[in-house]
């Protein structure tokens, strides 16, 4: 009995934890890691959780950490794609509730599960959320450089410098991980948009 009993203790603490548990654990440092600033390290502790994840918007909390990440790190595109995969999981499912609701009848399973804490709210908030990071992928190059549409080429040339210097990588040496990640990717948007106001004038 005492050999049984020791058994099932032994194999009971041996037990890997779940999916779910993993997650919410990773999901639970990342928040920490955000609101210390520290974005870079949230996301590679949720990118790890979510790396045998066949979905990782069934865990939506921790995702949704994970897709503001990518919108404070200016990964425009990538938060964009991350807040329209929300919305498309889970749009459906909170307008079938509020269908129900309406007709005073209670469901009985759905394809899509909603989580708790998911709402029509919510669901609107990720479509503003997702419009706003493609607003700013759709800035033109004069406005990248901080000049006037009509500008002539000795302007564009003082505007891009000065965004350039702005944005220069020395200039952020002894910043922070997540700062000089930040303005390595403006860095480039800059060099990109000159580049473009350049083949233009051409």
């Amino acid at each position: 009995s005492s050999s049984s009993s020791s058994s099932s203790s032994s194999s009971s603490s041996s037990r890997a934890p779940s999916q779910a548990n993993v997650v919410t654990l990773h999901g639970n440092r990342a928040k920490s890691l955000m609101a210390l600033g520290r974005h870079l390290e949230a996301r590679a502790a949720l990118d790890a959780c979510f790396a045998d994840v066949a979905d990782p918007t069934d865990f939506v909390a921790a995702y949704a950490k994970r897709v503001e990440c990518d919108a404070v790190l200016c990964e425009h595109a990538k938060a964009a794609a991350g807040y329209d995969k929300l919305v498309d999981r889970y749009a459906a499912a909170v307008d079938d509730d509020d269908d129900d609701e309406a007709n005073g009848r209670s469901r009985n399973g759905s394809s899509t599960t909603k989580p708790t804490g998911v709402t029509r709210d919510k669901v609107d908030e990720w479509r503003r959320a997702a419009e706003r990071e493609r607003a700013k992928l759709r800035l033109e190059p004069h406005e990248l450089l901080g000049v006037s549409p009509r500008a002539s080429p000795a302007d564009v040339k003082k505007g891009y410098r000065a965004q350039s210097l702005k944005y220069h990588p020395d200039r952020h040496a002894a910043s922070t991980p997540e700062h000089r990640y930040r303005a390595h990717l403006q860095f480039q948007r800059v060099n990109a948009a000159y580049e473009q106001l350049s083949r233009d004038a051409a």
